[in-house]
């Protein structure tokens, strides 16, 4: 009898590479080591790099030609479960990918209560079918990353960084036009009329830093209605999830209380310290880092030849390939085959093409939720992208140990 494997699709964010995620990769592996089960990891590396500019979606078309390959693979294992942990941008790129894994009929559903017309009958699929098991994104900017405070800084940040970090930085910017009725991205992926959110039927987790994360707000990454703004003495004094086992993490119903801990006194003095600090450092490296981005940019440019590569989805015929895939035409096709969506929206919600729209949306999933409080570096410690992220080493252990579900625990 062949063993069921189950396939762990990971994917790091922009500008990142696949060993961001070997500390994420070693305690899956362990894990499934203590559980005897056969688990397989794939380390997406299509995008690393300047690669990642190809926007939520020409990524996503790559990591679905790389699990739709695998799991055609006639020569291993055939694959049975199948989970997703996007760090960062990733998180988006994955959420694209279930998307069009899920319009085309590659999930088998056991309690899937709406009726939707695959564009791939199950019998015509070129695999068998998987179960999907988990979803679960670390700092990622699921309703953007668009800097809520209104300033000169952030307005020029808006602006510049929609262009220079090419078709993503626009998309995770909210400057973008998607090809599916002029729609920004992130808004078309959040419509519960279409298969990016149907297709979110695992055990679907959200983990966000609280504060100290540059690049990703606490409220894109957990799509909380309300992030407390806390001074970091509070942040310091927030009654911990288990302190014992995983200090860095903190209950939702604690941080709603989080406003009425005390501020010491000496705050003041330290926030004028830091505050110097971090002007004279924008004033050394903001120019360093727009010179080395418009290189990239330039790089990028370079780099635009679109990659028609086959994936093979069907028995019959070669069904896609990266480039419709990235077109969204594929996307129409399934729209016009389901017709209207019985899917509950109250009241009903128009896109207004702003953030509030995917915020509401997808918090009208099931979302576990967890809050990660760092002191320094957070975006990277979160995940422990590398051997110096230190700080935060046991939210991953967290998620492996107590939210991921292993084959063991679906028996």
């Amino acid at each position: 009898m062949k063993p069921e494997v189950h396939l762990w699709v990971l994917h790091h964010g922009l500008w990142g590479n696949p060993d961001h995620l070997t500390y994420l990769t070693e305690k899956i592996t362990a894990k499934a080591a203590d559980t005897g089960e056969a688990v397989e990891v794939m380390n997406i590396a299509a995008n690393t790099g300047t690669f990642s500019y190809g926007g939520v979606d020409g990524c996503g078309a790559k990591a679905v030609h790389l699990v739709c390959e695998r799991l055609a693979d006639t020569h291993q294992p055939p694959v049975t479960h199948i989970s997703f942990v996007g760090y960062s941008l990733g998180g988006l790129i994955l959420r694209y990918a279930i998307g069009v894994l899920y319009a085309h009929g590659v999930f088998q559903l056991q309690d899937d209560t709406e009726e939707t017309f695959p564009l791939i009958a199950a019998s015509d699929l070129a695999f068998k079918r998987v179960i999907p098991v988990n979803f679960v994104t670390f700092a990622s900017p699921h309703v953007g990353a668009v800097r809520e405070t209104k300033s000169a800084f952030n307005s020029v940040f808006h602006s510049v960084g929609s262009v220079i970090i090419a078709r993503s930085g626009a998309q995770m910017l909210l400057r973008d036009r998607s090809s599916f009725e002029k729609r920004r991205i992130v808004n078309v992926m959040a419509d519960p009329h279409l298969p990016f959110w149907k297709g979110l039927k695992a055990v679907e987790a959200l983990y966000g830093n609280l504060t100290n994360d540059f690049f990703v707000s606490h409220r894109t990454s957990t799509l909380v209605d309300v992030t407390p703004r806390l001074e970091p003495t509070q942040i310091k004094r927030l009654p911990q999830l288990h302190p014992e086992d995983y200090p860095s993490l903190v209950r939702i119903d604690e941080l709603e209380r989080a406003n009425d801990i005390e501020i010491e006194d000496d705050t003041d003095d330290k926030k004028q310290a830091t505050s110097a600090r971090f002007r004279m450092a924008m004033i050394i490296f903001i120019p360093i880092g727009l010179t080395f981005l418009t290189f990239r940019r330039l790089f990028w440019s370079l780099l635009q030849v679109h990659e028609f590569s086959k994936v093979v989805i069907s028995k019959k015929t070669t069904a896609l390939n990266t480039n419709n895939l990235h077109n969204l035409g594929w996307l129409k096709t399934w729209r016009d085959k389901n017709g209207p969506s019985t899917t509950p929206t109250t009241p009903p919600i128009a896109d207004d093409g702003t953030w509030e729209y995917a915020f509401q949306q997808l918090n009208q999933l099931s979302w576990t939720r967890m809050h990660v409080r760092s002191e320094f570096r957070a975006h990277a410690t979160i995940i422990r992208r590398a051997e110096t992220s230190k700080g935060n080493e046991d939210v991953v252990p967290h998620y492996v140990d107590t939210v991921a579900l292993f084959l063991k625990d679906l028996k």
